[in-house]
């Protein structure tokens, strides 16, 4: 999307988003310690059996969780006490926000999507259309780091070249030859040894570790499923909506797109090799993929610049 126009853009399917709640099968709100922003620590003071959930951490404040890793506030059937018994207006920014994520490309310009982390925002970027239409939302804008002096490159220009490919006629597997082509973009490693790779990065759940070294067993060639080359193409376009706009040059640009192709790579290879192949399968598998890497900023960073470092 290039546009002279200021204001929130998001994805067609972003409005369609719901939270699941107790119909979740990873909840956000196990395993995960969340920060609590300042305006609503003042609220919680004010309500005693909030308030005494609440500890202090190195970072900042956060609830502190059961020996079972969920939030003190996540009942027995799946859902949070304080949305029930005060209203989401004393949910914490996080939370409200989650999975949503934000990212200003110009002046007066930012873009919300839906990370693939939560696997209802999967399952909607899964089933969303090609290419990718973005339109103007009702949401407040508010300002977040922008690089205004990037030396005359553009990410959004670079961006729109990307999805144009991704949106022509040829198999999916004739796309990324293409991208990589176009790009320039090295072929550093097998996908074995991208699996290895990830293996020394910081890992939050063992059964990451264990579908890393499951799909490690194979040795078959990585092949395309025409089945699921839809499916490839739309993760393919999200990651690169929500990673490429923040490329601070060409360089960067390319090594992020790299990071982006890997992605889908990583996420259809350990889809091939696995025993079930359905849909609610592969959305697990990204969703695990997100989880461990995208949103972990050490381990996103470690393997852009393993590109970056070979450009």
């Amino acid at each position: 999307m290039l546009t002279n126009e200021k204001g929130v853009f998001a994805p067609r399917y972003y409005k369609n988003f719901k939270c699941v709640a107790d119909k979740c099968r990873h909840s956000c709100c196990v395993d995960w310690e969340i920060l609590i922003d300042e305006q609503t620590l003042k609220k919680y003071k004010k309500i005693k059996n909030v308030n005494k959930t609440v500890v202090k951490r190195e970072d900042g404040y956060c609830f502190e969780l059961d020996e079972k890793g969920r939030c003190p506030h996540l009942n027995e059937n799946g859902l949070c006490n304080i949305i029930t018994l005060y209203g989401e207006d004393f949910l914490t920014e996080i939370c409200k926000n989650h999975p949503r994520f934000y990212n200003q490309v110009g002046d007066g310009v930012i873009e919300i999507g839906l990370g693939i982390v939560c696997e209802e925002a999967c399952r909607l970027v899964l089933r969303s259309e090609n290419p990718l239409l973005l339109e103007k939302i009702d949401e407040p804008f508010f300002e977040t780091d922008f690089r205004e002096d990037l030396n005359g490159f553009n990410p959004l220009v670079e961006r729109e070249r990307v999805f144009l490919i991704i949106a022509e006629e040829k198999s999916f597997r004739e796309k990324l030859a293409k991208l990589k082509t176009e790009f320039n973009i090295p072929s550093l490693y097998t996908l074995n040894q991208w699996l290895d790779r990830l293996l020394t990065l910081e890992i939050l759940d063992e059964e990451w570790k264990n579908t890393l070294k499951n799909a490690k067993k194979t040795t078959l060639a990585p092949k395309t499923n025409s089945n699921f080359e839809k499916y490839y193409e739309r993760l393919l376009t999200y990651f690169c909506y929500r990673h490429l706009s923040a490329a601070k040059d060409g360089e960067n640009f390319r090594a992020r797109l790299g990071f982006s192709i890997l992605a889908v790579e990583i996420i259809g290879y350990i889809f091939k090799n696995s025993t079930e192949q359905t849909f609610e399968n592969l959305i697990e598998i990204a969703r695990s993929f997100s989880a461990e890497i995208e949103y972990s900023e050490d381990n996103t960073f470690e393997l852009i610049f393993e590109f970056e470092r070979h450009l």
